[in-house]
């Protein structure tokens, strides 16, 4: 990631490249109030992203749930929500699987 200089006019370029494109979604697995998300959303207000949604955690004063299980959950529910389709079992299982190399899972 490059945040500073935030490269606003090269982003702006690659995007208008999509002529069907509607919107714009920055996506983090930090919670909102972390990562690059504050920092990018008072950059891009005076640009074509003023509407950019964002997909992450929701807002929390920890950058972890402490909860493996909860963890992937959280996970799985970003990328299903980046990708607009629903979570399988099967995509379940790999999150958990990822999780549970580090942590035991239930």
């Amino acid at each position: 990631e490059q945040l500073y200089p935030t490269p606003l006019a090269q982003m702006e370029s690659v995007y208008n490249r999509y002529k069907k494109a509607n919107e714009a979604v920055w996506v983090q697995e930090e919670p909102e109030n972390m990562g690059a998300w504050p920092y990018l959303l008072r950059r891009l207000r005076k640009t074509s992203f003023r509407d950019i949604e964002v997909i992450s955690r929701k807002e929390g004063s920890s950058t972890a749930t402490g909860y493996a299980k909860q963890h992937s959950d959280q996970q799985a529910s970003i990328l299903s929500r980046a990708f607009e389709t629903p979570v399988t079992e099967k995509e379940k299982t790999i999150a958990k699987k990822a999780v549970s190399k580090v942590y035991n899972v239930d």
